[in-house]
């Protein structure tokens, strides 16, 4: 599993890989790109991602 992107996130920031499979074999792999700027949220939305992150991981 990778780790959760954090913002903040500048337009044109790689943000992954997606990968087309047949099987085991790679067929098209590219970069994933954020195409609009993630500005960081204020202290109540980061408490509330946090807290769904913690739940994420209790039960996922």
């Amino acid at each position: 599993m990778m780790a959760p992107l954090t913002a903040p996130l500048a337009e044109g920031d790689r943000v992954g890989t997606v990968a087309v499979l047949n099987g085991d074999e790679v067929l098209v792999e590219a970069p994933l790109q954020a195409l609009h700027p993630v500005e960081e949220a204020g202290w109540f939305k980061r408490l509330l991602h946090t807290l769904r992150l913690w739940f994420a991981g209790l039960f996922g």
